[in-house]
């Protein structure tokens, strides 16, 4: 059954991410009886999977009695958000919700590789996680569930596997790191094969990757997301994916609440009155709650 989950006072359904729930602070900001002097804006980037949910608890957040804040929510790939600070060009961004804390070591090495000073960011934490899963189609399960289906049996390619493009895709990140963590240390030709094998073909999404395994004459996986795999089969009922849990365990793409550093974000938020840090209490105090 697909997650339902609960966000601060009001419910809010997002297929197959588990939130945290987010904890309220009251009268954070001096609030004045009757109304606010001023509205704070705060600014956050978020991956598109998880901005249409943090519009509507920055709504509920803004309407609180004290916060005294208009908070901007702006749905942006996270890998396009990792380059943009990178370059240095994320303009007026108090904060950042990426899919994965890894989007923030490649902004990093981004920057570093162009020659510009890495971005700060203070890494708060998660707000939501979805699971790494194999997914394959109705059809095709059976054949692939004779055998354990593992990352084990990807890397020696007992399953022919896709992976989504590296560069834009957190669970292909993901994915890779299991592989690696289950390769061979004394034979690299084990991984680099596997890397070579999957590297014929790369879809540039989970939905490209989905289409071309609805097509295939041979039972395939695509390493994704839960969270993938719901809103594919939401959009194409009639030819829907199953999401295959790796019998030698997964991992979870978190989607931490990043405060974004340095002197322009700090001037900025210091201006009017600690907007970046009322970004940070927005997720602040989180504790995790799945409903089943």
């Amino acid at each position: 059954m697909v997650p339902i989950v609960l966000v601060s006072v009001a419910a809010v359904a997002v297929t197959s991410i588990q939130f945290g729930t987010v904890g309220w602070l009251t009268n954070a900001f001096g609030s004045i009886a009757g109304g606010c002097a001023e509205l704070r804006p705060i600014v956050i980037a978020a991956d598109p999977s998880i901005a249409p949910a943090l519009t509507t608890v920055a709504a509920q957040f803004d309407e609180a009695d004290g916060n005294c804040t208009t908070t901007e929510i702006r749905s942006v790939v996270s890998a396009d958000a990792a380059a943009l600070f990178a370059s240095g060009v994320a303009g007026d961004l108090d904060a950042w919700v990426p899919d994965s804390s890894a989007w923030l070591d490649r902004s990093v090495t981004m920057a570093t590789s162009l020659g510009l000073a890495a971005p700060e960011f203070e890494l708060g934490d998660y707000i939501a996680s979805t699971p790494v899963v194999q997914a394959a189609t109705a059809s095709q399960v059976s054949d692939l569930t004779e055998t354990p289906l593992s990352w084990m049996a990807l890397l020696t390619r007992t399953a022919s596997t896709l992976l989504p493009d590296p560069e834009s895709s957190g669970a292909s990140l993901a994915g890779l790191a299991q592989l690696k963590s289950v390769s061979s240390d004394t034979d690299p030709r084990q991984f680099a094969g596997a890397m070579i094998a999957m590297g014929k073909t790369i879809p540039q999404s989970a939905a490209a990757a989905f289409e071309i395994v609805t097509a295939a004459k041979v039972p395939t996986v695509v390493v994704t997301t839960e969270r993938e795999v719901a809103a594919y089969n939401a959009s194409s009922p009639a030819s829907p994916m199953i999401a295959l849990y790796p019998s030698d365990g997964t991992v979870k793409l978190t989607y931490p609440f990043v405060e974004v550093l340095g002197d322009a974000q700090e001037s900025a938020a210091a201006a009017s009155g600690s907007a970046c840090r009322c970004g940070s209490l927005l997720c602040r105090r989180v504790s995790r709650r799945r409903f089943p």
